[in-house]
This record gives C-alpha cells, structure tokens and sequence, in this order.
C-alpha cells in the first residue's frame, strides 16, 4: 500500500468520527474527504474503506497466549492408561496424553477466538452494505457467495495469524534462552511461517480478493482526484 493511498484511508475513516468540517480554500481539513468520497461513483469501495476504518477502532477479542492454553490444558480430563499397557510404555503413554490434551487446549482456544473475532465484525455497522455491494459486483462468478463474501471480508480485515501473531515464527523455551521455531503448517492451525492467515475458500477466495482490491483502488482513484479538483475550484 502506498503512502498516498494509505492517507485516504487514514484521512476518510478520521473525517468520519470528526466534528470540524470546515472547508476553506488553504486548507484541505476532513470536509474535503467528506465531500470527494461522496461523490466518488464506486460506492462499494468507498464502504470498504470505512468498514476497515471501523475494525480498525473497534473492541476486538485477546488472542489466548501460551499460559492461558497451559491453564486451560490443565483443567481438561486426563485420560487413562490401557490396563494391558506395559510399565515400561508408561513414560510415553504420558508423554503422547500430555500432547493429546495440549492439542485439544489448542483447538478449543483457537475455536473461541475464530468465534468471538466474527462476533466482532459481525457488528461493524458497514457490513452488510459492503456485503451486499460486492454480491451485486461479483454477480454469477462465485457459487453460493453469501457466506464465502463474508468469511474472506474477516480475513481481509485481519490477515494476521492468531497463533504466531503475524511474526511466522512461535516461540520455544530452551537451554534458558529464548528460541524460536517456525510457524506450523496450516492444518495445524498455523500459517506455514507467513505470518498471515490462509486465504479462505480458495480459488473462490481469490476472486473475492479481486473484487475487493479493485472496489477500493477505484475509490481511492476518485476520492483522490476529486480531492484535488475542488482544492483547485476553490482557489
């Protein structure tokens, strides 16, 4: 993202939330974006713009971290060993259950957090504009593309790994230094040492992805020019 574009969107989600609209020719305050992105014809991406304006400053669920994966792990059933099992595999029967409940710890955070971060975009009050606007764009290239539109719009506001962070790399305690180990692969729940979230819905995805990324660079375009050409007629 360029600079330029990036101040659009900074600016546009700013104007939004701010009480001086004032409009004067030496200075190009709020009102200015106000009025360019109202008049900008691709209404969907200017929606886009304000609705990751507001994930940006909405509340948003804390990411489970290691210690609270351990506390959880530690409240979950233990399992009981064979009673056919040989003393001598005991050692790693323990070992393979400690692992089977770290997994289900695992799973059962990353299910809370998937749950409550769609919660919050569930509540972005652009939403379903946007959402509408890009089913009337994407038209009959996707099959069944209500919630699919949906799951890559959460992704497209937070293409962050929950388990890394974003970094592609976890880290491991060891020898009283701090390691580090790359990011597991995706059915692992992991991003492959990315740092970002796989795409959902795959080749589908993709085509949403376009719509998205086409919408928003329209907008950017005409909110930019028009930005400028009242600057202009007001000199």
């Amino acid at each position: 993202m360029s600079t330029d574009t990036a101040t659009i969107d900074e600016r546009l989600a700013r104007a939004s939330n701010t009480s001086d609209l004032t409009v004067t020719p030496d200075r190009q305050g709020d009102g200015f974006m106000l009025i360019a992105a109202a008049k900008t014809p691709r209404v969907v991406g200017r929606h886009l713009i304000a609705l990751h304006g507001e994930w940006d400053g909405c509340a948003k669920p804390r990411r489970m971290m290691e210690h609270d994966i351990t506390a959880l792990r530690k409240t979950l059933p233990a399992g009981v060993p064979p009673l056919v099992l040989a003393p001598k595999h005991l050692d790693a029967w323990a070992e393979n259950e400690l692992k089977r409940r770290q997994r289900q710890a695992e799973g059962i955070a990353n299910g809370w957090y998937e749950q409550e971060r769609m919660t919050s975009v569930a509540r972005l009050k652009s939403l379903e504009r946007v959402k509408v606007g890009l089913l009337d764009v994407l038209g009959a290239k996707v099959e069944n593309p209500g919630p699919k539109v949906l799951g890559v719009l959460a992704w497209w506001l937070d293409t962050i790994c929950p388990k890394c962070g974003g970094t592609g790399q976890l880290a491991v305690a060891g020898n009283g230094r701090q390691a580090s180990r790359p990011c597991p692969s995706r059915h692992r729940g992991g991003c492959d040492a990315t740092g970002q979230r796989p795409l959902p819905h795959g080749h589908d995805g993709r085509i949403i992805e376009r719509a998205i990324l086409e919408c928003i660079g329209r907008a950017r375009q005409h909110i930019g020019a028009y930005r400028r050409a009242l600057h202009e007629n007001m000199r």
